[in-house]
């Protein structure tokens, strides 16, 4: 059921008097009017009267107003017959608390025959009316007068009907610094069922979305672009406000303030595991800036700074594992981290790992050992850690400057702690030289395979 808004007042009486109509009747022949003074006659005065009259309400009593006319049957001076007229008479006998109201004429003969229809007698009442403003209230329809005095003692005037003002979830907040887009999720409700609620999502005064018949105690989202952020001023000040409207004078605001801040570049891609690698390997990337700033990239391989250099917003980079790196890095799990800033100091990172696998060791001297003749025994003792199930072989040969030379494989004597006699005895290089080759496989090998260094000997 519906209910009102009143306005509650108290109530003052007021004594004040009134006209109250008594029905008129004709002058029956013999009380016939004559024309003569004002208080001739039984019924009423003789015919004489005013064209106007007046009625204080506080002492009841009727004036005439301007001039009294009769006493005489002769017309007025413009020619206007008194029977003519309509005059209001008011007896003195009566305490001019009677007024007559001449509104006929009937000729009965004998310069007789006026007759009234109606007359008026001031009557005492008591009066209600409106007091001092005390409260307002609610109430039904008919609870209360619309504009009056109650039963309780108290003067009611109805308003209007009694709206409920819509909510909104949650409360007004600061949610920070923002450099990329996001959402606000929140419910509205209104508990008159019948108000239809419009909604109106602002961005800094800009409309975003209106939504008309917006659906109560349901999650309604508000997004904020990543182009809607980056459109914004750096380092401004930014308002989100939701209205909603019942349509009946209920409006219920919420606010939410944000600052835009500068938008760390973008590198492409994912941090990513990228597996075992064997060999040296390289990782393409690219960095861009939403605010268009220069961006410095930064590489690095175990934590350890590699390269820096700027690069151009979207292009492709390399990042390649030097080979005098690759073979330094111990068998197992390492990193490789991309760093990309901008000219604000906003960075951005990715990070890659990678495991170093190797089922096969094998490498020579940097640089063979020049001699001034051909060699012709040598002495390997190399430090290593062989586990069961790894094989090893170790080579050597007498003339390392020619363009293939003559390797020989020197395994059984090197496990023996014993020298070798090379049997090869051709050169076709200008130079000399001598140089050494291990290999190691794992094989079925579970444990790990190293070699720390070797010594020797040659003649």
């Amino acid at each position: 059921m519906a209910k009102y808004y009143y306005d509650k007042y108290e109530v003052k009486t007021e004594n004040k008097y009134y006209m109250k109509q008594i029905d008129g009747r004709e002058v029956s022949e013999g009380n016939w009017f004559s024309w003569g003074g004002p208080d001739d006659g039984y019924l009423s005065d003789v015919l004489h009267g005013y064209k106007e009259y007046s009625f204080d309400e506080g002492t009841g009593r009727f004036s005439g107003v301007g001039t009294l006319y009769g006493g005489s049957k002769s017309p007025l001076a413009d020619g206007t017959k008194l029977e003519d007229l309509i005059l209001y008479s008011i007896p003195s006998r009566h305490s001019n608390r009677v007024l007559y109201v001449y509104d006929d004429y009937r000729d009965y003969g004998n310069g007789h025959g006026i007759v009234y229809k109606k007359y008026y007698q001031s009557e005492l009442t008591t009066v209600y009316k409106k007091g001092s403003y005390i409260s307002r209230v609610t109430g039904t329809a008919n609870q209360y007068p619309m504009d009056g005095k109650h039963s309780d003692g108290y003067w009611y005037v109805r308003k209007g009907l009694v709206n409920s003002t819509p909510t909104i979830s949650g409360q007004d907040s600061n949610l920070g610094d923002k450099n990329l887009g996001f959402l606000i999720t929140y419910q509205i409700n209104d508990t008159d069922i019948s108000d239809t609620l419009v909604v109106t999502e602002k961005l800094n005064g800009d409309v975003l979305r209106t939504i008309n018949g917006a659906p109560r105690n349901q999650d309604i989202e508000i997004e904020i672009t990543d182009e809607t952020i980056f459109s914004l001023p750096l380092n401004s000040d930014n308002t989100i406000e939701i209205k909603v409207d019942d349509q009946n004078g209920g409006i219920a605001y919420g606010r939410y303030t944000f600052r835009r801040t500068n938008t760390a570049p973008i590198i492409d891609g994912q941090d990513e595991n990228l597996g075992q690698k064997i060999e040296p390997f390289s990782v393409d990337f690219s960095a861009s800036d939403n605010e268009g700033n220069a961006i410095t990239v930064k590489t690095y391989l175990d934590r350890i700074e590699k390269e820096e250099y700027q690069v151009i917003d979207g292009a492709t980079n390399t990042f390649t594992i030097p080979k005098v790196d690759w073979f330094k890095l111990p068998i197992g799990q390492h990193s490789i981290k991309i760093e990309a800033t901008d000219e604000h100091r906003a960075t951005a990172v990715r990070n890659y790992t990678f495991t170093r696998f190797d089922d096969k060791i094998q490498f020579t001297l940097r640089n063979p050992i020049e001699t001034d003749i051909m060699a012709t025994k040598i002495l390997v003792t190399p430090a290593w850690i062989i586990p069961e199930g790894a094989s090893t072989k170790v080579e050597a040969c007498n003339n390392a400057y020619d363009e293939m030379p003559a390797w020989e494989d020197i395994t059984s004597q090197v496990l023996i702690s014993r020298h070798y006699n090379f049997t090869n005895n051709v050169k076709i290089a200008d130079k000399l030289g001598i140089d050494i080759r291990i290999t190691i496989e794992k094989g079925t090998a579970t444990e790990e395979c190293a070699i720390n260094g070797f010594g020797g000997a040659f003649e």
